[in-house]
Protein backbone atom coordinates (compact mmCIF):
# COMPACT_ATOMS: atom_id res chain seq x y z
CA UNK A 1 0.00 0.00 0.00
CA UNK A 2 1.41 3.11 -0.84
CA UNK A 3 2.38 5.98 1.69
CA UNK A 4 1.13 9.24 1.11
CA UNK A 5 3.54 12.09 1.54
CA UNK A 6 1.98 14.90 4.35
CA UNK A 7 2.17 18.10 3.53
CA UNK A 8 4.33 20.05 5.47
CA UNK A 9 2.22 22.68 6.68
CA UNK A 10 -1.17 20.00 7.00
CA UNK A 11 -0.92 21.18 11.58
CA UNK A 12 -2.06 24.70 9.82
CA UNK A 13 -5.00 23.51 7.68
CA UNK A 14 -7.78 22.66 9.99
CA UNK A 15 -11.06 23.93 8.75
CA UNK A 16 -11.74 27.25 10.64
CA UNK A 17 -9.68 29.20 12.89
CA UNK A 18 -6.28 27.25 13.37
CA UNK A 19 -4.69 28.14 10.10
CA UNK A 20 -0.77 29.69 9.98
CA UNK A 21 -0.64 33.14 11.05
CA UNK A 22 2.31 35.58 10.28
CA UNK A 23 2.98 39.02 11.98
CA UNK A 24 5.88 41.39 10.69
CA UNK A 25 6.99 44.44 11.87
CA UNK A 26 6.20 47.58 12.11
CA UNK A 27 3.06 45.88 13.68
CA UNK A 28 5.46 44.17 16.31
CA UNK A 29 8.32 45.97 17.46
CA UNK A 30 10.56 43.34 19.40
CA UNK A 31 10.37 40.67 17.03
CA UNK A 32 11.21 40.67 12.80
CA UNK A 33 8.65 37.80 12.25
CA UNK A 34 5.88 35.52 14.66
CA UNK A 35 4.71 32.59 13.11
CA UNK A 36 1.83 30.90 14.94
CA UNK A 37 0.40 27.51 13.87
CA UNK A 38 -1.76 25.03 15.62
CA UNK A 39 1.07 23.47 17.41
CA UNK A 40 3.76 25.99 17.95
CA UNK A 41 4.62 29.62 17.75
CA UNK A 42 8.24 30.80 16.26
CA UNK A 43 9.75 34.05 16.77
CA UNK A 44 12.34 35.66 14.58
CA UNK A 45 14.53 38.43 16.80
CA UNK A 46 14.64 41.91 15.76
CA UNK A 47 17.84 41.92 14.59
CA UNK A 48 17.28 38.99 11.17
CA UNK A 49 15.47 40.77 8.39
CA UNK A 50 12.61 38.95 6.33
CA UNK A 51 12.19 39.89 3.13
CA UNK A 52 8.53 39.58 1.40
CA UNK A 53 9.91 35.90 -0.65
CA UNK A 54 10.87 33.95 2.61
CA UNK A 55 7.61 35.61 4.72
CA UNK A 56 5.51 34.36 1.81
CA UNK A 57 7.22 30.73 1.80
CA UNK A 58 6.63 30.39 5.74
CA UNK A 59 3.29 31.62 5.01
CA UNK A 60 2.94 28.88 2.40
CA UNK A 61 4.21 26.46 4.87
CA UNK A 62 7.78 26.39 5.33
CA UNK A 63 9.45 25.62 8.51
CA UNK A 64 10.52 29.13 10.43
CA UNK A 65 13.68 27.50 11.57
CA UNK A 66 15.08 26.44 7.95
CA UNK A 67 13.71 29.47 6.79
CA UNK A 68 15.21 32.06 9.31
CA UNK A 69 17.91 30.17 10.88
CA UNK A 70 18.89 28.28 14.03
CA UNK A 71 18.28 32.12 16.24
CA UNK A 72 14.41 31.07 15.63
CA UNK A 73 12.96 30.89 19.20
CA UNK A 74 10.02 28.26 18.64
CA UNK A 75 7.76 27.22 21.32
CA UNK A 76 5.15 24.42 21.63
CA UNK A 77 1.73 25.12 22.17
CA UNK A 78 1.60 22.35 24.47
CA UNK A 79 4.96 23.36 26.72
CA UNK A 80 2.90 27.04 27.28
CA UNK A 81 2.17 27.90 30.96
CA UNK A 82 1.26 31.31 31.07
CA UNK A 83 0.18 33.96 28.81
CA UNK A 84 0.01 37.34 30.56
CA UNK A 85 -1.60 40.59 28.08
CA UNK A 86 -0.46 43.96 29.44
CA UNK A 87 -3.10 45.80 27.91
CA UNK A 88 -1.33 49.06 28.83
CA UNK A 89 2.09 48.67 26.66
CA UNK A 90 0.54 46.19 24.18
CA UNK A 91 2.84 43.59 25.24
CA UNK A 92 2.51 39.61 26.16
CA UNK A 93 4.51 37.64 28.07
CA UNK A 94 4.62 33.84 27.41
CA UNK A 95 5.67 31.48 30.08
CA UNK A 96 6.66 28.27 28.76
CA UNK A 97 8.66 25.30 29.46
CA UNK A 98 11.51 23.91 27.35
CA UNK A 99 11.43 20.12 26.27
CA UNK A 100 13.43 17.85 28.76
CA UNK A 101 14.00 15.30 26.36
CA UNK A 102 12.04 12.55 28.32
CA UNK A 103 8.54 12.53 26.55
CA UNK A 104 6.79 15.37 28.39
CA UNK A 105 6.57 18.36 26.84
CA UNK A 106 5.56 20.44 30.15
CA UNK A 107 8.57 19.64 32.04
CA UNK A 108 11.75 21.32 31.98
CA UNK A 109 13.70 24.93 32.59
CA UNK A 110 11.07 27.41 32.93
CA UNK A 111 11.50 30.51 29.76
CA UNK A 112 9.53 33.43 29.58
CA UNK A 113 9.34 35.14 25.54
CA UNK A 114 8.00 38.53 25.31
CA UNK A 115 6.58 40.18 22.47
CA UNK A 116 6.01 44.07 22.75
CA UNK A 117 3.63 45.73 19.85
CA UNK A 118 3.55 49.04 18.20
CA UNK A 119 -0.34 49.03 18.69
CA UNK A 120 -3.36 46.72 20.54
CA UNK A 121 -5.15 45.93 16.86
CA UNK A 122 -1.91 43.36 16.48
CA UNK A 123 -1.26 42.38 20.25
CA UNK A 124 -5.27 41.58 20.28
CA UNK A 125 -4.95 39.18 17.55
CA UNK A 126 -2.13 37.80 18.49
CA UNK A 127 -3.42 36.98 21.63
CA UNK A 128 -7.04 35.54 20.92
CA UNK A 129 -5.14 33.44 18.03
CA UNK A 130 -3.06 32.16 20.61
CA UNK A 131 -5.91 31.96 23.33
CA UNK A 132 -7.55 29.62 20.47
CA UNK A 133 -4.85 27.17 20.07
CA UNK A 134 -3.87 26.79 24.05
CA UNK A 135 -7.68 25.10 24.00
CA UNK A 136 -9.75 24.18 26.56
CA UNK A 137 -6.89 23.66 29.11
CA UNK A 138 -6.68 27.52 29.41
CA UNK A 139 -8.51 29.57 30.99
CA UNK A 140 -9.06 33.65 31.68
CA UNK A 141 -7.46 33.54 35.47
CA UNK A 142 -9.83 36.29 37.48
CA UNK A 143 -8.52 39.91 38.18
CA UNK A 144 -7.04 40.62 41.12
CA UNK A 145 -7.52 44.13 42.45
CA UNK A 146 -6.56 45.30 45.78
CA UNK A 147 -9.66 47.27 46.27
CA UNK A 148 -7.44 49.18 49.02
CA UNK A 149 -4.58 49.80 46.88
CA UNK A 150 -6.69 51.76 44.67
CA UNK A 151 -8.82 53.69 47.07
CA UNK A 152 -5.74 54.52 49.64
CA UNK A 153 -4.51 57.91 48.01
CA UNK A 154 -8.17 59.66 47.32
CA UNK A 155 -9.56 58.43 50.40
CA UNK A 156 -6.56 60.26 52.46
CA UNK A 157 -7.12 63.13 50.45
CA UNK A 158 -10.51 63.27 51.45
CA UNK A 159 -10.13 62.79 55.05
CA UNK A 160 -7.99 65.70 55.18
CA UNK A 161 -10.53 67.85 53.53
CA UNK A 162 -13.13 66.98 55.50
CA UNK A 163 -11.04 67.39 58.52
CA UNK A 164 -9.93 70.76 57.69
CA UNK A 165 -13.84 71.66 56.93
CA UNK A 166 -15.21 70.48 60.08
CA UNK A 167 -11.83 72.68 62.24
CA UNK A 168 -12.56 75.70 60.39
CA UNK A 169 -16.52 75.52 60.63
CA UNK A 170 -15.92 74.75 64.12
CA UNK A 171 -13.95 77.84 64.41
CA UNK A 172 -15.89 79.90 62.24
CA UNK A 173 -19.05 79.05 64.71
CA UNK A 174 -17.00 79.43 67.51
CA UNK A 175 -15.97 83.34 66.54
CA UNK A 176 -19.76 84.19 65.74
CA UNK A 177 -20.68 83.14 69.69
CA UNK A 178 -17.42 84.95 70.93
CA UNK A 179 -16.75 88.88 71.86
CA UNK A 180 -13.03 88.17 72.88
CA UNK A 181 -12.70 87.25 68.70
CA UNK A 182 -10.42 89.51 67.08
CA UNK A 183 -11.24 91.26 63.74
CA UNK A 184 -9.81 88.34 61.69
CA UNK A 185 -11.72 86.09 63.23
CA UNK A 186 -14.91 88.04 63.23
CA UNK A 187 -14.66 88.73 59.51
CA UNK A 188 -13.70 85.04 59.08
CA UNK A 189 -17.18 84.05 61.17
CA UNK A 190 -19.63 86.53 59.22
CA UNK A 191 -18.86 84.92 55.45
CA UNK A 192 -15.34 82.81 54.59
CA UNK A 193 -16.08 80.24 56.82
CA UNK A 194 -18.85 79.05 54.84
CA UNK A 195 -17.17 80.01 51.64
CA UNK A 196 -14.40 77.19 53.00
CA UNK A 197 -16.91 74.79 53.91
CA UNK A 198 -18.53 75.20 50.55
CA UNK A 199 -15.42 74.53 48.51
CA UNK A 200 -14.76 71.56 51.06
CA UNK A 201 -17.94 69.94 50.09
CA UNK A 202 -17.01 70.48 46.37
CA UNK A 203 -13.78 68.97 46.50
CA UNK A 204 -15.32 66.24 48.88
CA UNK A 205 -17.82 65.65 45.72
CA UNK A 206 -14.74 65.72 43.04
CA UNK A 207 -12.69 63.11 44.91
CA UNK A 208 -15.70 61.14 45.06
CA UNK A 209 -15.88 60.88 41.19
CA UNK A 210 -12.15 60.62 41.18
CA UNK A 211 -12.39 57.56 43.54
CA UNK A 212 -15.43 56.14 41.76
CA UNK A 213 -13.42 56.01 38.65
CA UNK A 214 -10.38 54.67 40.12
CA UNK A 215 -12.67 51.44 41.61
CA UNK A 216 -14.48 50.79 38.51
CA UNK A 217 -11.62 51.60 35.86
CA UNK A 218 -10.50 48.60 33.40
CA UNK A 219 -8.24 45.82 33.83
CA UNK A 220 -4.54 46.72 32.87
CA UNK A 221 -3.71 42.84 32.43
CA UNK A 222 -5.39 39.93 31.06
CA UNK A 223 -3.99 36.10 32.57
CA UNK A 224 -4.25 32.96 30.51
CA UNK A 225 -3.41 30.05 32.93
CA UNK A 226 -3.88 26.30 33.12
CA UNK A 227 -7.48 25.46 34.53
CA UNK A 228 -7.78 23.80 37.41
CA UNK A 229 -7.70 20.27 37.11
CA UNK A 230 -11.11 19.94 39.49
CA UNK A 231 -12.93 22.34 37.17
Amino acid sequence: MPTLALDPAIDTTIPGHTRRRIWQAPAIRSHSLVVLTLTKISLAPAAIKVNPQVAQRIQNGADAEEALGELVTTIDIASIQRVKFDLVSNSLAIDYHVHSGNGHPGKGAACRAVLAFNGHEAADEVYTKLWRRLGDRFELKPIRRDTWDLARFPVAVMAGILMLTTVFGILGNAATDSSQATSFWRHFATYDWRLVCGLGGAGLAVLQMWLYRRLTQPPKELVLGLRHPDA
